[in-house]
């Protein structure tokens, strides 16, 4: 893990319009808007760990089917989430998908709780796989 990208100085807000894209491959790119930013250890429970910024961006929810994977925090109805299990069909698109009420990564049926794609307020961007950049915001003149 590459410690610098988690360090990158910022000056990200709430709100602001941004593009992220991927590090080993910068033409794949999906374009959000910050949904909060969190302040915390890099490794929760070590002592004397560094804290670090975590963003979670909101994005248009077509683009969760090609990038979400077990594992990744999610702010589902207010709250972090991690995901443990994804269904997807034969298109690849996401058909089920699942955390754990606080057991772990396991994929028992019975710790599965569904999660609505739709109440999906925004995932987490891991700064050492994806690069955010500050985009300018669109004016709709009417």
């Amino acid at each position: 893990m590459t410690m610098n990208y988690l360090r990158e100085p910022h000056t990200f807000r709430h709100n602001d319009a941004v593009s992220i894209s991927l590090r080993k491959n910068p033409e794949i790119r999906y374009e959000g808007v910050i949904y909060s930013i969190v302040n915390q250890s890099l490794q929760r429970g070590v002592a004397n760990s560094p804290n670090i910024d975590y963003f979670y961006v909101t994005l248009d929810p077509s683009v969760y089917h090609s990038i979400l994977l077990p594992g990744w925090s999610v702010i589902y109805q207010g709250k972090e989430r991690v995901l443990s299990y994804i269904e997807r069909g034969e298109d690849g698109k996401i058909t089920g998908l699942y955390s754990n009420a606080g057991f772990g990564n396991t994929m028992m049926d019975e710790m599965k709780v569904p999660i609505k794609m739709e109440d999906i307020y925004a995932i987490l961007i891991w700064r050492v796989a994806y690069q955010i950049s500050k985009r300018d915001a669109v004016v709709v003149v009417v």
